[in-house]
């Protein structure tokens, strides 16, 4: 079944900009749907949109944020000359040659101002939405520990099969 999503019922609020292409509020509009369906919610609502920012919130902090933004801090290259490309920053450990990026994450007032907005995503309670995470946590920890130990299962310690 493919996933399909309804933003029509949200309507064009005003100084909220979620249907503006400019500021990038539309792109988050329109991936909202994936983040529903990764979060095992239909629909946002009055009633569930605190629960909807914090099942996105715990996502975000497990899998990290879907958007981000490159650094713009002016930086100096071997030549002494001013450059956009920052390398990273101190405070986060990044040293390398790679442009950074700035986590955006879903804010508590991005999914308020969606409400309205639904999918075609099948609802799960709080239970069956945990079990779906730590099932993902436990196929992300898998892949990971599968390089360091070379697809030797045996030292693998995730409590789950």
């Amino acid at each position: 079944m493919p996933l399909t999503w309804d933003a029509t019922a949200v309507g064009d609020k005003p100084k909220t900009g979620i249907f503006n292409e400019k500021n990038g509020e539309w792109e988050r509009t329109d991936y909202l749907c994936f983040l529903l369906m990764a979060v095992d919610i239909r629909e946002v609502t009055k009633e569930n949109w605190e629960e909807v920012y914090g099942r996105i919130r715990m996502y975000e902090t497990l899998f990290g944020s879907t958007f981000n933004k490159a650094c713009n801090h002016k930086r100096t290259d071997k030549d002494g000359k001013r450059t956009n490309n920052c390398k990273g920053h101190i405070t986060d450990g990044v040293a390398s040659s790679r442009p950074h990026n700035i986590p955006k994450p879903y804010t508590a007032k991005h999914i308020k101002d969606r409400i309205g907005y639904n999918t075609n995503v099948a609802t799960k309670n709080k239970t069956g939405f945990l079990s779906h995470l730590w099932k993902s946590w436990g196929y992300e920890f898998r892949k990971e520990t599968n390089i360091l130990t070379k697809g030797n299962k045996s030292k693998l310690v995730f409590p789950m099969k």
